[in-house]
C-alpha cells in the first residue's frame, strides 16, 4: 500500500502563537487546540510518506506534560516513526517557546496512527 523512499523521513514543523482565544481559564492552551495542532502536523508527515488519502485511525500515549501558556509560541514537531502495510505511525511533540528568552519546554506528546481513507479505495467511474 505505501511505498518507502530511500531517505529518512523528514520532520514536519508548524508554529503558532497562543493567544487568548486559544486559552482556558488558567491562561494555558486548551487541550483540544493542542491535540488539533499535533493531529494536523502528524497528518502532513504521514501524507508526505504515503502520497495517498489518509485518515487518523487512533492516537496512543497522548500526554500533557506541561501547560502551554498564553503569549508563548507553540511549535509542533512530527515525524513518521513506523510504516506498516496498512498503517503509518507518527511521533508528534508540542513545544512551548518563550520568544524573548528562547527557553523551550516539551508540553504535549503522542503517537498518531493513520490509515488509508475508505474513499481512496473507490475508483472513479
Amino acid at each position: 500500500m505505501f511505498s518507502i523512499g530511500p531517505c529518512a523521513f523528514p520532520e514536519v514543523r508548524f508554529a503558532e502563537m497562543v493567544f487568548p482565544e486559544k486559552e482556558n481559564h488558567y491562561h494555558a492552551m486548551i487541550g483540544a487546540q493542542a491535540m488539533r495542532m499535533l493531529d494536523v502536523s502528524a497528518f502532513v508527515a504521514a501524507s508526505r510518506v504515503a502520497r495517498l488519502p489518509l485518515v487518523t485511525a487512533r492516537i496512543e500515549d497522548f500526554r500533557f506534560l506541561a501547560p502551554l501558556l498564553s503569549g508563548r509560541l507553540a511549535e509542533s514537531v512530527s515525524q513518521v516513526c513506523e510504516v506498516k502495510e496498512k498503517e503509518i505511525a507518527v511521533e508528534a511533540k508540542l513545544f512551548s517557546e518563550d520568544l524573548l528568552s528562547g527557553a523551550r519546554e516539551l508540553c504535549v506528546r503522542g503517537r498518531f496512527y493513520f490509515r488509508l481513507a475508505k474513499t481512496a479505495q473507490i475508483s472513479p467511474p
